[in-house]
């Protein structure tokens, strides 16, 4: 009996040792899964990331606007050379048609970033303007973007509030790594800038600046406002 006994239990342990190899075999193991965008244009590279650029970002502006300035003054020059004159020799008609500009940038740039992700100036400083899902922005995303940084960026334009808000804006940005416009809504990917890159639009602002004045030079002075002959007494 004992012997019986003795087998039966022998051949319990064996059946529990088994199923204990076989629950141990069914422990989960952890997988890495690696997710690859379905669309070619929407991936990030590995040379990318969300990185904190302010001077970057500001000279990328500052050539957007002076593409955009130079190619009105050139339509301007050649086919409206009155207009020209006029915007050129007047400070008040300056810093108006700046205003005015810089009001239609907002949609310009708006369309860009909706079709491209990017503008010659964020192109030519290598950034990439996302949303969170690492998509292009829609239309009306990159709108109500290009709308904010204009009003609180850039100060809307105004000569004496612009300074003062792009200080606030570098204040923010190196403080708390994101910008008001961006914060929950945008990344902002940027690459490495060469140095041929940067000697290049420091060329080109200088010839901005000489062709400026060479302009400024040849354009004819405001002919005066003909006044009417005095009635005779």
């Amino acid at each position: 009996m004992k012997k019986n006994e003795n087998k039966k239990f022998n051949q319990k342990d064996e059946s529990s040792s088994e199923l204990d190899s076989k629950e141990d075999n069914l422990v989960p193991q952890t997988v890495e899964i690696t997710v690859i965008p379905s669309s070619g244009e929407n991936k990030t590279s590995e040379k990318e990331s969300p990185r904190v650029h302010p001077w970057i970002r500001y000279f990328a502006r500052l050539l957007d606007y002076s593409l955009f300035v130079l190619f009105v003054d050139i339509y301007l020059y050649f086919f409206s050379p009155s207009i020209y004159s006029i915007i050129i020799r007047s400070k008040t008609f300056l810093y108006f048609t700046n205003f005015i500009f810089l009001f239609i940038w907002i949609f310009i740039e708006a369309y860009l970033l909706s079709r491209f992700g990017t503008t010659p100036g964020k192109w030519f400083f290598k950034i990439k303007i996302r949303n969170l899902s690492g998509n292009i922005p829609t239309f009306h995303e990159a709108l109500k973007r290009s709308f904010s940084v204009w009003l609180y960026g850039l100060g809307a334009g105004i000569p004496l509030v612009a300074p003062i808000s792009l200080f606030i804006s570098y204040i923010e940005l190196t403080g708390n790594g994101v910008t008001p416009w961006d914060k929950n809504k945008f990344m902002v990917l940027h690459e490495k800038v060469s140095i041929i890159r940067i000697i290049a639009v420091i060329l080109f602002f200088v010839g901005l600046i000489m062709l400026k004045d060479l302009s400024t030079s040849e354009v004819p002075p405001i002919p005066p406002v003909p006044q009417a002959p005095a009635p005779e007494l």
